[in-house]
Protein backbone atom coordinates (compact mmCIF):
# COMPACT_ATOMS: atom_id res chain seq x y z
CA UNK A 1 0.00 0.00 0.00
CA UNK A 2 1.36 3.36 -1.08
CA UNK A 3 -0.02 6.42 1.12
CA UNK A 4 0.46 9.75 -0.07
CA UNK A 5 -0.43 13.06 1.97
CA UNK A 6 -2.50 15.88 1.27
CA UNK A 7 -2.04 18.99 2.47
CA UNK A 8 -4.08 20.62 5.14
CA UNK A 9 -5.37 23.85 6.00
CA UNK A 10 -2.14 24.16 8.58
CA UNK A 11 -0.08 24.44 5.36
CA UNK A 12 -1.81 27.21 3.70
CA UNK A 13 -1.98 29.70 6.83
CA UNK A 14 1.79 28.71 7.41
CA UNK A 15 2.16 30.12 3.78
CA UNK A 16 -0.23 32.96 4.30
CA UNK A 17 1.31 33.95 7.40
CA UNK A 18 4.66 33.74 5.58
CA UNK A 19 3.89 36.08 2.73
CA UNK A 20 2.28 38.62 4.38
CA UNK A 21 5.16 39.43 6.83
CA UNK A 22 7.68 39.33 4.27
CA UNK A 23 5.18 41.94 2.31
CA UNK A 24 4.97 44.14 5.37
CA UNK A 25 8.72 43.97 5.84
CA UNK A 26 9.00 45.01 1.95
CA UNK A 27 6.38 47.21 2.61
CA UNK A 28 8.91 49.14 5.86
CA UNK A 29 11.86 49.28 3.60
CA UNK A 30 10.56 50.93 0.35
CA UNK A 31 8.82 53.12 2.76
CA UNK A 32 11.91 53.90 4.87
CA UNK A 33 14.52 54.02 2.28
CA UNK A 34 12.74 54.58 -1.05
CA UNK A 35 9.76 57.01 0.11
CA UNK A 36 7.15 54.67 -1.72
CA UNK A 37 4.15 53.31 0.44
CA UNK A 38 3.07 50.39 0.00
CA UNK A 39 1.56 49.63 2.68
CA UNK A 40 1.46 52.53 5.49
CA UNK A 41 3.90 51.43 8.69
CA UNK A 42 4.09 54.19 11.32
CA UNK A 43 7.78 54.21 11.32
CA UNK A 44 7.97 58.18 12.72
CA UNK A 45 12.13 57.97 13.81
CA UNK A 46 14.83 56.21 13.44
CA UNK A 47 14.31 53.64 16.52
CA UNK A 48 10.87 52.61 15.50
CA UNK A 49 11.92 52.21 12.15
CA UNK A 50 14.78 49.71 13.58
CA UNK A 51 12.40 48.01 15.67
CA UNK A 52 9.84 47.62 12.87
CA UNK A 53 12.17 46.13 10.64
CA UNK A 54 13.96 43.47 13.23
CA UNK A 55 10.04 42.46 14.51
CA UNK A 56 8.79 41.76 10.59
CA UNK A 57 12.53 40.15 10.19
CA UNK A 58 11.96 37.82 12.81
CA UNK A 59 8.41 36.91 12.30
CA UNK A 60 9.65 36.57 8.48
CA UNK A 61 12.29 33.66 9.85
CA UNK A 62 9.73 32.16 12.07
CA UNK A 63 6.94 31.58 9.85
CA UNK A 64 9.17 30.55 6.79
CA UNK A 65 10.65 28.12 9.11
CA UNK A 66 7.69 26.77 10.11
CA UNK A 67 6.55 26.44 6.67
CA UNK A 68 9.61 24.91 5.38
CA UNK A 69 9.68 22.47 8.16
CA UNK A 70 5.95 21.14 7.59
CA UNK A 71 6.06 21.19 3.72
CA UNK A 72 6.89 17.60 3.17
CA UNK A 73 5.12 15.20 0.76
CA UNK A 74 5.00 11.89 3.15
CA UNK A 75 4.84 8.54 0.82
CA UNK A 76 4.50 5.46 2.82
CA UNK A 77 5.33 2.08 0.87
CA UNK A 78 4.33 -0.81 3.09
CA UNK A 79 5.13 -2.95 0.23
CA UNK A 80 8.77 -1.88 0.20
CA UNK A 81 8.65 -0.82 3.90
CA UNK A 82 9.83 2.85 3.45
CA UNK A 83 9.15 5.94 4.41
CA UNK A 84 9.99 9.23 1.94
CA UNK A 85 9.54 13.12 2.65
CA UNK A 86 10.11 15.19 -0.18
CA UNK A 87 10.23 18.68 1.04
CA UNK A 88 8.65 20.54 -1.76
CA UNK A 89 10.38 23.87 -0.96
CA UNK A 90 13.73 22.62 -0.16
CA UNK A 91 13.49 19.60 -2.59
CA UNK A 92 15.34 17.61 0.12
CA UNK A 93 14.32 13.69 0.27
CA UNK A 94 14.54 11.87 3.55
CA UNK A 95 14.34 7.92 2.72
CA UNK A 96 13.82 6.09 5.75
CA UNK A 97 13.51 2.31 6.09
CA UNK A 98 10.98 0.86 8.55
CA UNK A 99 13.69 -0.90 10.08
CA UNK A 100 15.72 1.94 11.32
CA UNK A 101 12.87 3.49 13.40
CA UNK A 102 11.77 1.79 16.87
CA UNK A 103 8.08 2.64 15.68
CA UNK A 104 6.26 5.71 16.21
CA UNK A 105 4.02 7.72 19.53
CA UNK A 106 0.84 8.76 18.96
CA UNK A 107 -0.19 12.51 20.84
CA UNK A 108 -2.75 15.23 20.41
CA UNK A 109 -1.33 18.64 20.09
CA UNK A 110 -3.98 22.24 20.14
CA UNK A 111 -4.57 25.17 18.80
CA UNK A 112 -4.90 28.60 19.78
CA UNK A 113 -8.45 27.50 19.45
CA UNK A 114 -8.68 24.28 21.21
CA UNK A 115 -9.17 22.01 18.53
CA UNK A 116 -6.89 18.95 18.63
CA UNK A 117 -4.84 17.25 16.20
CA UNK A 118 -3.60 14.11 15.71
CA UNK A 119 0.25 13.83 15.53
CA UNK A 120 2.46 11.25 15.02
CA UNK A 121 5.82 11.01 15.81
CA UNK A 122 8.55 8.59 14.78
CA UNK A 123 11.14 7.10 16.97
CA UNK A 124 14.97 6.48 16.63
CA UNK A 125 17.04 6.25 19.41
CA UNK A 126 14.53 8.00 21.88
CA UNK A 127 14.62 10.92 19.53
CA UNK A 128 11.53 11.98 17.63
CA UNK A 129 12.89 12.09 14.16
CA UNK A 130 10.25 12.97 12.19
CA UNK A 131 6.37 14.66 12.70
CA UNK A 132 3.17 13.93 10.98
CA UNK A 133 0.35 15.49 12.24
CA UNK A 134 -3.64 15.98 10.97
CA UNK A 135 -3.17 20.34 11.21
CA UNK A 136 -0.24 19.39 8.41
CA UNK A 137 -2.14 16.51 6.25
CA UNK A 138 -5.36 16.17 5.74
CA UNK A 139 -5.53 11.89 4.95
CA UNK A 140 -4.18 11.45 8.70
CA UNK A 141 -5.83 8.23 9.21
CA UNK A 142 -4.75 6.77 5.43
CA UNK A 143 -1.47 7.60 6.50
CA UNK A 144 -1.46 6.26 9.86
CA UNK A 145 -2.74 2.78 7.83
CA UNK A 146 0.64 3.06 6.35
CA UNK A 147 2.63 2.91 9.43
CA UNK A 148 0.56 -0.32 10.99
CA UNK A 149 3.36 -2.46 10.60
CA UNK A 150 5.62 -0.83 13.10
CA UNK A 151 5.39 -0.92 16.56
CA UNK A 152 3.16 1.68 18.05
CA UNK A 153 5.07 2.84 21.07
CA UNK A 154 1.72 4.18 22.41
CA UNK A 155 -0.02 7.19 23.41
CA UNK A 156 2.05 10.04 25.22
CA UNK A 157 0.85 13.37 26.53
CA UNK A 158 3.75 16.66 25.35
CA UNK A 159 4.12 19.01 28.00
CA UNK A 160 6.53 21.98 27.34
CA UNK A 161 9.54 20.13 28.30
CA UNK A 162 8.63 17.50 25.69
CA UNK A 163 7.94 20.32 22.93
CA UNK A 164 11.65 21.45 23.99
CA UNK A 165 13.34 18.86 23.48
CA UNK A 166 11.57 17.49 20.46
CA UNK A 167 12.66 21.12 19.05
CA UNK A 168 16.31 20.62 19.94
CA UNK A 169 16.59 16.62 18.88
CA UNK A 170 17.15 15.73 22.67
CA UNK A 171 16.46 12.11 23.74
CA UNK A 172 12.70 11.91 24.30
CA UNK A 173 11.87 9.10 27.18
CA UNK A 174 9.83 5.99 25.12
CA UNK A 175 9.76 3.03 26.67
Amino acid sequence: MKTKSKFGYGFWLMGLLSTFFLFLLISAVAQYYYGVVLFRISLENPTEAKLQFILLSLAVIIFVSILIYNSNIIEIDSESQTILFLNIITRNKTKILFAQIKGYVQTEQKDGYGNKYQVYYLVENKKFVLRISSFNYRNIDELKEGLESLKNLGKINFGIVESVKVLFKMDVYVE
